[in-house]
């Protein structure tokens, strides 16, 4: 079957090669945007081609004009303050295109065009995929200690935590190497495999968050088994031909829990296509109290920075940036035999360093797309000094060293009829040295090569769409001193395959059916682990036959968008194939007392499970949200579930908003409840969880200073100090609980200083 699929995808790629069409188009769009209930023209209104990133506004009749286009399929969105937003995608072919668009007033402001679940932005109702975005505005309300954290309240997206500080995205039921994180498209490659390694990520510095929960594996291959989480950073800013602008901003969060004080320090501008930005920011936490006490081990410090410039034309565009993540975090340490009494067990080190070009240019007939990137990712680990108590700054126990190179090209090509589609090829270089006195993996050295095709049929109420991609990735293993006689040298390869259909019932009503095939191929620690990883009080030893995972997956979603509600309801079936996971052998090892778990896998595994979102303008003046989501995993094999299987849970949250009174500009109030169910299907080695009720409180405002506007938001987590512990806790086996009350403040300050 792999082998028909190649050649099909080789018949496809040779026909692109002859393919022959009309002569070549260039045009314009043209439309007009209007009030929906006056039908009053509305001037200014932000109009945005996000593959492309040009935009304009609506002049003083509701008017606007992008001219220049190459032709091809274009999404486009409307936003306009007090407004709900609205997509459009269109094809422009032969002829000039002309819409009109209406906009209704609203509370609500969500986004409506996923960049990451498609090769090309697309409308969020039409995606086959299941997505949530959150946008600026959202972050700036609910920004949290990490990433994972600040989009673990949507639907299908949990958290697997080690403390605040330590975090890493569980999107049904699947986690780790699972989950694939970017950046800006990019891969974020780090060491993925711990259950205590966080994605590097500054979470200052993101404009943007999209999560796809399901199966990414068509557009960005192995990792991507469960989904993906795409981090946007700030844009590049561009002005007119002949303008320039300047703007600042600061940002500052408070936490009461563990007396964390941050802040962020932002410049962006242009002069004219030529465009600028920098950002530098600073966390400092101490240990978090639970409502048994301060648990220590869990303090952590942070210095981050990143610079980026851009160039944007009419059809093309390059941006370069350059970013670094600085972190030190204390270690949680259990009791063991050898074991201080305090539970601080010394601490990690972690520099993520990244460089990376992306550009797009449109020629005749295909709008190129590509970036090439490289990453260093050093993890080092220190163990406490018996002495001193304190984490030496001496030779790390564990040193990771982690480069890599990344490239990646997509051609969009011009319209033939209603198709439109993408060809892409990749290529990721990646070496690993381990080092240190205790070294968890042998060094290794890791190659993929991938080439996809994806094509998308667009009618009226109809869209068909589908791709192939196939996945070569040899990987290479070799002794570093602790694995004497290692010369492992692994070849796999993969066919990942998906198909979708979504049809507008109605103009704000979908029905959407997908099915992919993903993959993930074994990474060096699940095949060749042995000896303490001290981070997780755990010995691990890897299986060197493990196979790569496949799987089956099917979604059927139901969708309603309007400017007063926004509501999705998705079930899925996930079925795995020899799925790797680490068992627990119930023998300690002999020298630290820690349990030996070895990695082995199932046969036949399955993750199927319900979500549920709801937004609403329930009043003018009031809002209403309501999300949930059951998962269920099982061990086909041994008739056990899954590990790190999240358990059912819903939140209800409710928001008033006012007019401006006084200095008081947009002020809100409002609460969230949250239910998190018992857990009982745990998997072995695992324990029942009890099931608790959580309440957040939240408040803010803007005000003007001069000709800025400070908005000020004030939120309390778990506002009735509850006692829980969550089921996704790698803290749990240890009879530690999750934080008690904690008070957040966050402010931001945007500081036009000209435009």
């Amino acid at each position: 079957m792999q082998k028909i699929s190649l050649l099909v995808l080789l018949v496809v790629l040779a026909w692109y090669a002859r393919a022959e069409g009309p002569p070549f188009f260039i045009g314009r769009i043209t439309g007009t945007v209007t009030d929906g209930s006056t039908g009053e023209p509305l001037p200014g209104v932000n109009i945005l081609i996000p593959s492309l990133k040009r935009g304009t506004s609506t002049d003083i009749d509701g008017k606007f004009i992008i001219d220049r286009l190459h032709e091809g399929a274009y999404t486009i969105t409307f936003s306009f303050l007090g407004y709900a937003p609205e997509s459009r995608t269109v094809i422009l072919d032969d002829r000039d295109v002309d819409i009109s668009v209406r906009l209704y007033s609203s509370v609500l402001s969500f986004p409506t065009v996923t960049v990451t679940s498609r090769p090309q932005a697309r409308e969020l109702l039409l995606s086959t995929q299941s997505t949530s975005v959150l946008d600026e505005t959202e972050l700036l309300k609910k920004r949290s200690q990490t990433l994972t954290e600040s989009i673990s309240h949507l639907p299908g997206v949990h958290g697997l935590s080690t403390g605040v500080s330590i975090a890493k995205p569980v999107i049904r039921g699947l986690a780790g190497p699972r989950v694939l994180v970017m950046k800006d498209g990019i891969r974020q490659e780090g060491q993925q495999w711990g259950d205590e390694h966080a994605p590097e990520i500054d979470i200052f510095h993101v404009e943007r968050v999209e999560v796809v929960r399901g199966p990414g594996s068509l557009l960005y291959g192995s990792d991507a088994l469960g989904g993906v989480v795409n981090v946007i950073s700030p844009h590049v800013p561009a002005s007119p031909e002949g303008s320039r602008s300047l703007q600042a901003s600061l940002a500052m969060n408070y936490f009461s829990n563990n007396r964390q004080g941050s802040g962020s320090a932002g410049l962006k501008g242009s002069e004219g296509k030529l465009g600028y930005q920098a950002n530098l920011s600073l966390r400092d936490a101490g240990n978090y109290r639970s409502a048994d006490g301060l648990v220590e081990g869990t303090s952590f410090h942070e210095l981050n920075g990143a610079i980026a410039l851009g160039y944007h034309a009419d059809n093309w565009y390059v941006e370069g940036a350059l970013d670094r993540f600085a972190s030190e975090l204390d270690i949680y340490q259990p009791d063991a035999p050898d074991a201080n009494d305090e539970h601080g067990g010394g601490n990690q080190a972690i520099e993520h360093l990244r460089w990376n070009i992306q550009s797009s240019v449109i020629l005749e007939g295909v709008r190129l797309v590509g970036h090439v990137a490289a990453q260093t990712n050093i993890r080092e680990e220190f163990e406490k000094e018996e002495e001193s108590g304190h984490a030496h700054g001496g030779e790390p126990a564990i040193q990771l060293r982690t480069n890599t190179y990344e490239f990646d090209l997509k051609g969009h090509h011009r319209p033939f009829w209603k198709f439109t589609g993408t060809l892409g090829f990749s290529y990721l270089h990646q070496d690993v040295v381990s080092k240190g006195e205790d070294k968890l993996v042998p060094n290794s050295e890791m190659n993929d090569l991938a080439l996809f095709v994806f094509e998308e049929l667009l009618l009226d109420n109809f869209t068909l769409s589908g791709g192939l991609r196939y996945d070569f990735r040899r990987l290479m293993a070799r002794d570093n001193g602790s694995f004497p006689g290692v010369d492992g040298r692994h070849k796999f390869r993969a066919l990942s395959v998906s198909v979708g259909f979504s049809w507008l019932v109605q103009p704000n009503f979908s029905a959407v059916f997908g099915v992919a095939r993903g993959w993930r191929a074994p990474i060096p620690f699940e095949l060749y682990a042995d000896g303490v990883h001290h981070g997780t009080s755990t010995y691990y030893v890897g299986k060197e036959d493990l196979q790569p995972e496949l799987s089956t997956s099917h979604d059927i979603s139901l969708r309603y968008s309007s400017a007063k509600t926004k509501a999705e309801i998705t079930g899925y079936v996930n079925l795995i194939f020899d799925y790797m996971y680490p068992s627990p052998t119930g023998v300690l090892d002999a020298e630290t007392g820690y349990p030996i778990k070895e990695y082995r896998s199932a046969q036949r595994a399955q993750i199927h499970g319900l979500e549920v979102s709801l937004e609403s303008e329930i009043l003018p003046w009031l809002r209403g949200d309501l999300t949930g989501d059951i998962t269920i995993g099982k061990n086909l094999d041994r008739s056990h579930s899954l590990p790190f299987i999240p358990p059912a849970s819903i939140r209800l949250g409710l928001t008033g908003l006012g007019d401006s009174m006084g200095v008081f500009g947009r002020p809100y109030v409002g609460f969230q409840l949250t239910r998190a169910f018992p857990q009982s299907r745990v998997a072995e080695g695992e324990s029942p969880s009890e099931g608790y009720f959580l309440l957040g409180v939240h408040a803010g405002a803007q005000f003007t200073l001069g000709s800025s506007v400070l908005a000020v938001s004030l939120a309390v987590e778990n506002a009735l100090d509850v006692r829980y512990t969550d089921h996704l806790s790698r803290l749990k086996p240890f009879g530690v609980s999750n934080p008690g009350r904690n008070i957040i403040v966050r402010t931001h300050l945007p500081i036009a200083v000209f435009n």
